[in-house]
């Protein structure tokens, strides 16, 4: 697994979350947070199920809204994460149109 050795004692945000995958396996390996974001609500929903599942659900947030708009929520605050996962092409088949587009996040 991606997170095994790195994900213990580490808070974690996971952007484009869809249902959770990357958020629970970061959980199980030991991680201290995990904030995941998506924007759909169905997707956090079955994320939150799969926490459950996993014994895992005390660990995760899953959080309602634009990466886009949480990115600078979370820079303008100066919040730090340990661990970043960026899911996108879940979200962007075009991978110009996810660069442009974080770039311009974080840009302002």
């Amino acid at each position: 697994m991606a997170l095994e050795n790195i994900a213990k004692g580490k808070s974690v945000l996971d952007l484009f979350c869809y249902t959770g995958a990357f958020s629970i396996s970061a959980a199980i390996f030991g991680a201290k947070s995990v904030r995941s974001i998506d924007i759909k609500e169905e997707w956090l929903k079955l994320g939150a199920e799969n926490a459950a599942l996993n014994n895992v659900a005390g660990n995760i947030s899953f959080v309602k809204g634009d990466a886009f708009e949480a990115l600078k929520k979370i820079d303008a605050s100066g919040e730090k994460f340990d661990i970043i996962i960026l899911e996108s092409a879940v979200i962007f088949e075009d991978a110009r149109v996810c660069r442009e587009r974080g770039q311009k996040a974080i840009k302002h």
